[in-house]
């Protein structure tokens, strides 16, 4: 398995997570939107120093890429908002299909799909049970079990192989063909909002647990 597919396929599908464009998502690694649009391209290797900071920025964010625990799979975990939501961007990404494409490979309406990758939309448990089962037939394991309040999708060895075949001599969809990017300013605007709250929370819980720390460490000095 070539590293190059499975490496540009973790990017897509870490982009798709955060439902950020090629420029934010250049902005965020530090690198240039022109960088971005040939590592996502299956021919483009990743350097390493590209590779190591995507693992660091994005583990800050809540995606966490594993591409070396098995060589011949790639897994990508989420933990945040509307998981269900980047799931459906994840593997559509990982396809490399526009939302009309997606839509029909997993038997449901483009508007359904539209609905379905957006923070602030929604998506119905038929639609989230035909998106597990067509994309398990594909070889793309959607588990929303692990970790809680998250997802982790995992391109297995035959999706890779059929990936790699599919895109041989073809070009990466670009911007703004690329429909899981936010749609309107108030979605931009949200998913700041959202990615705010998000920080803040976890913030407040870790500064809960170190003051349950400091209490059960003063009540040992205690005794």
């Amino acid at each position: 398995m070539y590293e190059t597919t499975r490496l540009a396929i973790a990017m897509r599908m870490s982009r798709a997570a955060l439902n950020l464009t090629q420029a934010d998502y250049a902005d965020a690694l530090g690198i240039t939107k022109s960088n971005v649009m040939r590592n996502e391209k299956l021919s483009v290797a990743v350097r390493g120093d590209t590779l190591i900071r995507m693992v660091h920025v994005l583990d800050k964010r809540g995606v966490s890429i594993d591409v070396f625990t098995e060589m011949d799979e790639v897994k990508i975990t989420y933990r945040g908002i509307r998981p269900d939501a980047a799931a459906m961007r994840m593997c559509r990404a990982a396809l490399s299909l526009t939302q009309e494409e997606f839509a029909e490979a997993i038997g449901v309406t483009k508007p359904v799909v539209t609905r379905g990758e957006r923070i602030l939309g929604n998506m119905r448990g038929e639609t989230l049970t035909k998106l597990i089962q067509e994309m398990h037939l594909q070889g793309i394991e959607i588990d929303l079990a692990s970790p809680p309040e998250g997802v982790t999708v995992t391109i297995k060895r035959a999706a890779l192989e059929h990936i790699e075949e599919s895109e041989q001599g073809s070009e990466l969809p670009g911007e703004p063909n690329w429909q899981y990017v936010p749609y309107t300013e108030e979605e931009r605007e949200w998913n700041k909002t959202a990615e705010r709250i998000e920080r803040e929370s976890r913030e407040h819980m870790q500064q809960a647990w170190d003051q349950h720390v400091q209490t059960l460490e003063r009540a040992r000095e205690k005794k």
